[in-house]
């Protein structure tokens, strides 16, 4: 329900007028960066749209059999198309089938990854099915599910929802079919599109939805959300909260990268702190066996990995400018920050930060990731070596 999502009060208040008013538009494009809250967002709107016994403020009550179905993701005329794998031949009924099953996956996946990304959803679909899965989209076959859904009148509610995650997946083919319906949509029939990188989508699509922006959360939000949904210490909470930019996703990866380490050899571990110290004294024998470490950690570690390095830059940043206490990193890390923030230049600084930056677009899109910790390693040498040649010539 909309009510359990931490924060956002601002972003409530705009749904709740929409409602008050009673002037709903017929599309609605809820985005944001991934790791916000867009997708929980929606379907607390969704909560609210369909409740049949709403409190006393207004707010969706949790117990009416609507509410009941909406939060298990089961409600009649609500239906969700995220991006799929191509469904290949075998005749209507076996298409049916694998419909069915994907539709069954997707709400396992999302009853526990609320804040999911392609990434997750493509990770999780792989391990399911325990194969190899080409790119996924919302593909011809998929929206002409919708159109057909599109056509029918509500069964238990006012209104028809039909949810399309990830539109920036849409197959091109099915585009000007989609596009016709949403310019002359049927009546009582909504369409909502959730979205982490509206600008992706087709302008011409893009013009017909009412936009939703939704920020990443604020720290203490983030706080709260972790400690809520993930059942952490507040003390980790916040610590987590403050490298993970108001992202949720984000804040899970660094999770994940703690609890899949086993816990006695975990210091031994090359994690961040120790991949930059091995690269600041040049240590080639010993990044190579990171290297190695890091290919056989899962995709959110690796991104996770290189998101906490970005972070810990952030921290050489602002311990530059004086402000180093805003930010909680674990002792060595913010250590080695403080230390390194004597030494590197702030030329230095935008240099590896591209450079991190560079691993995580490259990572997205599924690069070698034993050859580019090894790139990406030595670039951060070379630029160390360049720093600490500098300070001997003084």
């Amino acid at each position: 329900m909309i009510q359990e999502i931490s924060g956002l009060a601002e972003v409530k208040a705009s749904l709740y007028e929409i409602l008050k008013r009673g002037r709903l538009s017929h599309a609605y494009l809820f985005h944001g960066v991934e790791g916000t809250a867009a997708l929980p967002m929606l379907w607390g709107f969704l909560h609210l749209l369909f409740c049949e016994a709403k409190t006393d403020e207004g707010l969706s009550c949790g117990q009416c059999v609507s509410c009941r179905k909406i939060a298990k993701w089961i409600h009649s005329d609500v239906h969700v198309f995220p991006p799929l794998p191509h469904i290949k031949g075998g005749g209507k009924q076996a298409i049916q089938r694998q419909t069915a099953q994907y539709a069954e996956l997707w709400r396992r996946f999302i009853r526990s990854h609320p804040y999911g990304s392609y990434e997750n959803w493509f990770s999780f679909l792989q391990s399911e099915l325990g194969t190899n899965l080409g790119a996924l989209s919302v593909g011809r076959r998929e929206i002409d599910g919708l159109l057909s859904v599109a056509s029918l009148s509500p069964y238990e509610g006012k209104y028809t929802c039909l949810v399309i995650w990830l539109p920036e997946y849409l197959h091109h083919a099915s585009l000007n079919a989609l596009l016709k319906t949403v310019e002359d949509p049927p009546s009582r029939t909504l369409f909502f599109f959730v979205s982490q990188k509206p600008e992706q989508i087709p302008p011409t699509l893009y013009s017909r939805f009412q936009p939703v922006s939704i920020r990443p959360f604020t720290r203490s939000e983030l706080v709260q959300e972790l400690v809520k949904r993930e059942n952490i210490d507040p003390t980790r909470a916040e610590e987590i909260a403050g490298l993970s930019s108001g992202r949720y996703t984000q804040a899970t990866h660094l999770l994940n990268m703690e609890e899949e380490a086993p816990q006695q050899n975990r210091s031994s571990h090359p994690n961040v702190y120790n991949w930059l110290r091995t690269c600041w004294k040049g240590d080639y024998v010993e990044l190579h066996g990171q290297s190695e470490w890091f290919q056989k950690q899962s995709l959110l570690q690796q991104q996770g990995f290189f998101f906490l390095a970005l972070h810990l830059l952030r921290e050489v940043l602002l311990s530059q400018a004086g402000a180093d206490s805003l930010f909680c990193f674990p002792g060595n890390l913010h250590v080695f920050a403080v230390n390194l923030s004597k030494t590197l230049s702030h030329t230095d600084m935008i240099k590896l930060y591209q450079v991190l930056q560079d691993v995580l677009r490259h990572l997205e899109q599924h690069a070698e990731s034993r050859l580019l910790f090894l790139d990406s390693s030595l670039k951060v040498v070379s630029i160390f070596n360049r720093t600490r040649q500098v300070h001997q010539s003084r």
